[in-house]
Formats: C-alpha cells, sequence, structure tokens
C-alpha cells in the first residue's frame, strides 16, 4: 500500500495551491462557505493529478526504467505492478470526476479538460519545445480558473 500511494506522488499536491490564489486576490481566504469548497477542490484536483500522474508513469514506463531518477518511482520500478497502477488510476480518477461534478458542475468540467490535456500532453505535446511550457502553464491556470469557479472569485472584471 505504501508504494501505491507513493505512486500517487503526493509531494505534487503542492501545485494544486494555486486553486487558493483567487481566494487570496479576491480577500475571500477565511470567507465560508467559499474557503470549504475550496479546500474541497483541492483536494479533488488532487486526487486528479494522481490519476494523471498514474496515467503518465504506466504511458512512460519504458523510458522512466532508464531514467536516473524516475527509475525509483514505484511504477517503473516495478513495485507497483501496471494493471494495479491502472487500477488505481481508474478508481481515483473516476472519483475525482464524480466528486467534482457534486461540488460544482463548471469544476467537474475542468476536471474532465484535465484529464484530456494530460492525455495530449502524455502522448503528444510534451515532447514538442515551446508547445511543452505553454501545457505546463496552461496546467497551471486550470488550477486559478478552478479556485475561482469553486469559490465565486471572479477572474476579471
Amino acid at each position: 500500500m505504501k508504494d501505491v500511494f507513493f505512486s500517487l506522488r503526493p509531494k505534487q499536491w503542492a501545485k494544486n495551491l494555486f486553486i487558493f490564489l483567487p481566494l487570496i486576490f479576491g480577500a475571500k481566504l477565511f470567507i465560508f462557505p467559499d474557503n470549504l469548497k475550496t479546500v474541497i477542490a483541492f483536494c479533488l484536483f488532487s486526487l486528479a493529478a494522481s490519476a494523471v500522474y498514474i496515467m503518465n508513469g504506466i504511458i512512460d514506463i519504458e523510458k522512466d526504467k532508464f531514467h536516473p531518477i524516475k527509475r525509483l518511482r514505484p511504477i517503473a520500478s516495478g513495485k507497483v505492478s501496471v494493471s494495479h497502477a491502472a487500477i488505481t488510476a481508474f478508481i481515483v480518477g473516476i472519483l475525482a470526476i464524480a466528486l467534482s461534478f457534486i461540488l460544482n458542475a463548471y469544476f467537474g468540467c475542468l476536471i474532465i479538460s484535465y484529464f484530456i490535456f494530460n492525455f495530449l500532453y502524455s502522448k503528444i505535446l510534451k515532447d514538442l519545445v515551446i508547445i511543452d511550457m505553454f501545457c505546463i502553464s496552461g496546467f497551471f491556470l486550470l488550477r486559478i480558473i478552478s479556485g475561482s469557479v469553486v469559490s465565486g472569485v471572479n477572474l476579471s472584471h
């Protein structure tokens, strides 16, 4: 179970803190229930990101086996089988999508967009110079937009 947990790459969840930026800049960080919805969105985005990290680990398993650092990850090292990883990604991904739609329909759509965008990134876009940087920026922008949607803070006037 420890290896399955580490395949979720919890250290990467810090990226999802960008979801809180609209609350901070909208001066609503301590306003209930907006802050609670944003905390829930942070958790759901972390679940979605974990499903994506596992999916990416499965897609890149052969390349990762020869990378000095990535070869130590649970999927590339064989500590977590590809089938077990795929089942975990499926369960975590479905859970993230379903709960996101319960929280907010637009947020659910953003989570689905995040999955589609990441799949395209993992299969095609990450090997294209410059496009790679735009994609990574886009992933952060999706986090900020998600925070705006669930908190009710407009991104712009």
